[in-house]
């Protein structure tokens, strides 16, 4: 028949539950337990616990616990850990059993877990669990799309917590990261370490499959990045920075096409994607209607997805070519303005490099250049070129003066 159980106290390590009572039930083959709710302290920091109902086998010793819920407040921070079914036995070498349907969050970790399962087993080491699970971003505008860790080793020794994953894409299956983490139950504190290696972009992977931050913004990219991240939290808030460098990225971009992007990115705030002034790249090449080459940008990303563009240079035609301070709007569908200064543009180098036939070209050039970006390529509007002492432009084609006629030699 069923029973009441209660209990005064309850104590195992740090966690202390408070007085409780429930409902057993023994048949010839097992023993069945009601719903369950718990409540107490785990050091300092209150605890609750449910179950949707439990069965232990009297014959093979084996036990299942159905939806079982822990939640742990720190400050004003909740970690919750769900499972749709725990099963477990007794081994000599300890108890153990499986996981599956886990989800969870940690305190102030922007990050949440789910479609968890694996094995756990309890030792003298603590709790240990080996498995899998998906990760996504808490925020409601997610930074970057559900991403699956697998190779996953936690153990769990008193409060503290550690653990390592492999993080993926999920559809390629392309490995984006190691992670490393650690975290103390009692205080909520802790942290977590980012190892890129190697991080491909190819026909297999692309960056919109991981964020939508950068859809719109560059497409067809060809290389690979490596660089490290670290992710700090206490009840009090998150910290984030990390530093990424490549050897040469190719891209799609709204102002043309770019090949060989190289150099570091150091982040003040990885997971907004913030960094810190004078970032630089190099690029080989650039297109957006004149091919330029090897050029260097200084810029710096905002919040709120903005870049910042403190200044370019490029070799040009005999002179320089010079993309003057901007900001972009890299999280809005927007024309993208950029206004490139020139100095001692070569006019016969110009027309030469551009390959246009029957004309020709003298002097020396400066002046601005205005250039507007959107769905149907880039365009000058208001541009303005100026030459230094006078300059000239002919046509040195085939046609003859009597075929030009008076208004065409004029």
């Amino acid at each position: 028949g069923c029973l009441p159980i209660r209990y005064r106290a309850l104590r195992i390590a740090q966690l202390r539950l408070s007085p409780a009572a429930m409902t057993a039930c023994l048949g010839q083959r097992d023993v069945r337990l009601a719903p369950v709710r718990l409540v107490g302290v785990l050091d300092t920091s209150p605890i609750r616990f449910s179950v949707a109902g439990a069965t232990y086998s009297l014959k093979g010793g084996h036990w299942r616990v159905l939806a079982p819920s822990v939640r742990l407040q720190n400050g004003t921070d909740e970690s919750v850990l769900t499972a749709a079914l725990v099963t477990g036995w007794s081994t000599p070498a300890g108890l153990s059993g499986d996981m599956t349907g886990l989800s969870g969050s940690l305190g102030a970790v922007p990050l949440s877990a789910s479609q968890g399962a694996g094995r756990w087993r309890v030792t003298q080491a603590g709790l240990l669990f080996d498995g899998k699970m998906m990760i996504a971003d808490r925020q409601a505008e997610p930074r970057f799309f559900p991403i699956s860790a697998d190779a996953i080793q936690l153990q769990l020794t008193g409060t503290h917590m550690r653990g390592e994953a492999l993080l993926r894409e999920p559809k390629s299956g392309a490995l984006l990261s190691r992670l490393a983490l650690q975290h103390n139950l009692s205080d909520g504190r802790g942290g977590a370490q980012l190892e890129v290696e190697k991080l491909s972009f190819n026909d297999r992977l692309q960056p919109e499959a991981i964020s939508p931050v950068t859809l719109g913004v560059v497409a067809n990219v060809q290389g690979s990045l490596r660089g490290q991240g670290r992710i700090d939290w206490t009840p009090q808030g998150v910290t984030s920075s990390g530093r990424f460098s490549t050897d040469g990225l190719d891209f799609a971009a709204a102002f043309g096409p770019v090949t060989g992007l190289s150099g570091d990115i150091n982040f003040t705030d990885l997971l907004g994607l913030v960094t810190s002034p004078g970032q630089q790249v190099r690029l080989a090449s650039v297109n957006p209607g004149v091919l330029v080459s090897d050029g260097q940008v200084r810029y710096r990303i905002l919040p709120g997805y903005k870049l910042q563009v403190e200044g370019g240079r490029w070799p040009f035609a005999g002179g320089v070519l010079i993309l003057e301070p901007t900001i972009l709007d890299m999280a809005q569908a927007a024309d993208r303005r950029l206004t490139f200064g020139v100095e001692g543009l070569d006019a016969g180098r110009f027309i030469a490099a551009m390959r246009f036939e029957n004309i020709t070209a003298t002097g020396t050039y400066d002046g601005h250049l205005p250039m507007i970006f959107d769905a149907a390529g880039g365009r000058i509007e208001g541009g303005r070129l100026v030459a230094r002492g006078g300059g000239t432009l002919s046509y040195v084609g085939d046609v003859s003066n009597g075929d030009l006629g008076l208004i065409s030699r004029f």
